[in-house]
């Protein structure tokens, strides 16, 4: 059979080992998520990072989703991993618009719209979309799964290149934010053993990889090159290439730990962030701390609290139904990347075991 041909269910992806460095990258990415949310484009590094902030989120969440896309049976995968993700959406918007827009409306009169509410499954709001987009994609994935690998590829690329030819970096709509991150969970479905193998070979070139691509991100960024989908789609597969490197590297150090803290606790920190970062923000407002430098704090406090209060919030039976779905298999470990038990392992030095 021609290689062009063989689809994701002939490709031999499962994991053989542990990855040491899976939950730094995860940690990475959170963080610069919640950067971006508090700090914004007042840096304007932080803005070039548009280019693979959210790619690698939707890489990563690929990577580890091999077992509910190809091995669950058909029950589990819309249990589990759809119906899931799903419920989590809708209860944090609810949970989001009673704690902030809702509360300042009570507090100070600020006005609502109780009724966008009601529309969150056709017109998602831009908050906790992250959640009903990676639903989507996984349920694309399990319907793509027997078809060309390398044609859905090719399909997910047009599909995005479009939309870079035609919008923007900045104010995008979920359909469009969806149709560029999903070929970045395609490539993370296709690419894990390739992808553990080149991280491990080149890890040391981290800060050149890194140097690479916010060079050539700046270069493009801002520019008319910006609306050219292979180019984009190239510099964002070096940067998520950069971070997955800059992960391996973190991962040899013992200080590195609280990072596999972090990135266990994705889901945690994801939906609590906007509530937490409501409060931290009007808070600090009374003092005028307002400068990107107090941005930086108030992510450090959001990750923090959603690291160390999130799990243990999970673990209580009188408050597990916040991060997993009653109906679940398995509520053990809720995870915006869902890993096997090695995978789960903490990293340390050397290569995978």
């Amino acid at each position: 059979m021609s290689w062009a041909r063989v689809s994701l269910t002939e490709l031999d992806r499962r994991s053989r080992g542990r990855v040491v460095w899976a939950d730094v990258a995860k940690a990475i990415s959170i963080i610069l998520l919640v950067l971006w949310t508090t700090v914004g484009d007042a840096v304007y590094v932080n803005e070039l990072l548009i280019l693979v902030r959210m790619p690698l989120f939707f890489f990563v969440a690929g990577v580890f989703a091999w077992r509910m896309v190809i091995e669950a049976d058909l029950g589990t995968f819309l249990r589990d991993r759809v119906g899931n993700l799903v419920y989590l959406f809708a209860l944090w918007t609810w949970i989001l618009f009673l704690t902030t827009r809702f509360a300042a409306h009570l507090a100070w009169g600020a006005r609502i719209d109780p009724w966008a509410q009601l529309r969150i499954f056709w017109d998602p709001p831009l908050t906790i979309w992250f959640l009903y987009a990676l639903a989507i994609a996984t349920l694309i994935a399990r319907l793509a799964r027997g078809l060309p690998a390398l044609g859905v590829l090719a399909a997910a690329l047009a599909v995005y290149s479009a939309c870079v030819w035609f919008g923007d970096w900045r104010d995008m709509g979920f359909a469009e934010r969806l149709a560029r991150l999903f070929p970045f969970f395609w490539v993370g479905l296709i690419a894990r053993p390739l992808a553990v193998r080149l991280v491990e070979a080149r890890w040391r070139l981290w800060p050149a990889i890194g140097a690479l691509f916010l060079g050539l991100a700046w270069a493009v960024f801002d520019t008319p090159l910006a609306a050219v989908g292979p180019l984009t789609f190239a510099i964002t597969l070096v940067g998520v290439l950069w971070l997955l490197c800059l992960a391996r590297w973190l991962s040899r150090f013992a200080w590195s730990r609280p990072l596999a803290v972090v990135g266990a606790a994705t889901l945690h920190v994801y939906v609590m962030q906007r509530v937490l970062l409501f409060y931290l923000e009007h808070g600090f407002a009374k003092f005028g701390l307002d400068a990107p430098a107090w941005g930086v704090a108030q992510a450090a406090l959001i990750v923090g609290f959603g690291a160390l209060v999130g799990p243990w919030l999970a673990r209580r039976p009188a408050t597990a139904w916040l991060f997993a779905a009653p109906w679940t298999g398995d509520r053990s470990t809720p995870s915006l990347a869902p890993t096997t038990p090695r995978d789960r392992a903490r990293p340390g030095r050397g290569a995978p075991a």
